[in-house]
């Protein structure tokens, strides 16, 4: 009898457990949830350096659509075009004042911002310790006291004709002057 009564609840508990899995299993998969729904609004995680409404410029127009997979590539594509963000990680909530729409959320991870720049050599310009410089075409205006030659590459290049703003000129005609001024 202690036989049966221990192959009976065996057979429970397993009848059971096979039972509350199952049940478990049948459950309908609710990640999906959000396909379909009205946006009801837009909002970022991880801005530190970006203002809100660089990128809810980018966004809000997306705010009562659909949300698609057309339109959630399509805002994922206009965010990333910023050059704002390392990683962009979207996610969507229920919106607590009605289900029906979506809250659709992006986690973001800034680009690093350069704090400061500083140049070196600029002393030693100042020193006339310098002796050959390479520079765009406003090097030409660089305070080199003992000039010995100005190579011009490619000055048939319209990019070295300075029309706007001003000052307006042509590097190749002030490197001519210079070369008149300094016997080079």
């Amino acid at each position: 009898m202690i036989l049966k009564s221990n192959k009976a609840k065996f057979f429970l508990i397993a009848f059971l457990i096979l039972f509350s899995s199952s049940f478990l299993f049948a459950q309908n998969d609710d990640s999906d949830w959000f396909w379909g729904k009205e946006i009801s609004s837009i909002s970022f995680e991880g801005l530190k350096s970006v203002k809100k409404s660089d990128v809810s410029g980018v966004t809000n127009s997306f705010i009562g659509k659909q949300f698609t997979e057309e339109l959630f590539n399509d805002a994922l594509d206009r965010l990333y075009s910023l050059a704002f963000f390392e990683e962009i990680e979207p996610y969507a909530k229920h919106d607590p004042r009605n289900r029906e729409k979506v809250l659709l959320v992006f986690s973001v991870k800034e680009h690093p911002v350069i704090s400061s720049i500083s140049f070196k050599g600029n002393k030693k310009l100042r020193n006339n310790e310098i002796k050959i410089l390479f520079g765009a075409r406003s090097a030409v205006f660089a305070p080199i006291q003992n000039l010995g030659l100005i190579i011009i590459d490619e000055e048939h290049d319209s990019s070295y004709k300075q029309t706007m703003p001003n000052p307006r000129y042509n590097a190749k005609d002030v490197a001519k002057k210079l070369c008149e001024l300094y016997d080079c």
